[in-house]
């Protein structure tokens, strides 16, 4: 069994909340990447066979943080033996959404800053809210951990989307206080997700001494 962790949209493969949940875990794990295909205009149309090609073909466990908890909807396999979701964009808050289209308006495209370029135009926009809006359901058992302070996805759209699966054993946990990247929770992150795993028997419970 192995972990797969796949990062947000401006951020690079690794990051001290992926850390955090693979030292509380304990298992080997494999850093997806996707930013460094992003330096070009329509890299939406791109992403997917991009990032699919990555997942190794052995039992996994798909761990998506921001866009990459969306990517994992769409990444699970035959393979896959649990989703572990983060903050996971399945719509953008308004905020954040008349951020990106005032941008794109005003200079034609929105521009982050990773290690290359992130140019995103118009049609970058459109291909992603495809995305959200065509999501595959989860087909495996999953945690969605959200964080209450988060002003970029739209957090009631995940409670709607996934309020049906949580009867059926899964679970979503809102950590109070916590913003979309869970700054100064990964601790309390990484307990929840290594809790729901192993309750789900997807990992051993630790060995009694």
């Amino acid at each position: 069994m192995r972990l797969v962790f796949i990062h947000g949209l401006a951020a690079k493969e690794r990051s001290g909340l992926f850390e955090a949940v693979e030292r509380e875990v304990g298992l080997p794990s494999s850093y997806v990447k996707y930013w460094d295909i992003t330096d070009r205009f329509g890299w939406t149309s791109h992403v997917l066979a991009h990032v699919r090609k990555q997942v190794p073909d052995e039992p996994h466990i798909l761990v998506g943080h921001s866009f990459g908890g969306l990517l994992s909807l769409y990444l699970q396999d035959e393979n896959t033996k649990a989703l572990v979701l983060l903050s996971p964009v399945l719509g953008i808050s308004v905020s954040a959404r008349l951020a990106l289209l005032t941008e794109i308006m005003r200079n034609g495209y929105y521009y982050l800053e990773v290690s290359t370029a992130v140019i995103l135009g118009r049609k970058d926009l459109d291909n992603f809210n495809r995305l959200t809006k065509s999501a595959p359901r989860a087909r495996v058992p999953f945690i969605v951990v959200t964080g209450t302070e988060d002003k970029v996805i739209d957090v009631e759209a995940v409670r709607k989307r996934f309020r049906e699966n949580r009867e059926r054993g899964n679970w979503h946990l809102e950590i109070s206080g916590a913003g979309h990247n869970f700054v100064g929770f990964e601790g309390a992150v990484a307990s929840v997700v290594s809790s729901f795993l192993r309750t789900r028997r997807i990992l051993k419970p630790p060995s009694k001494v």
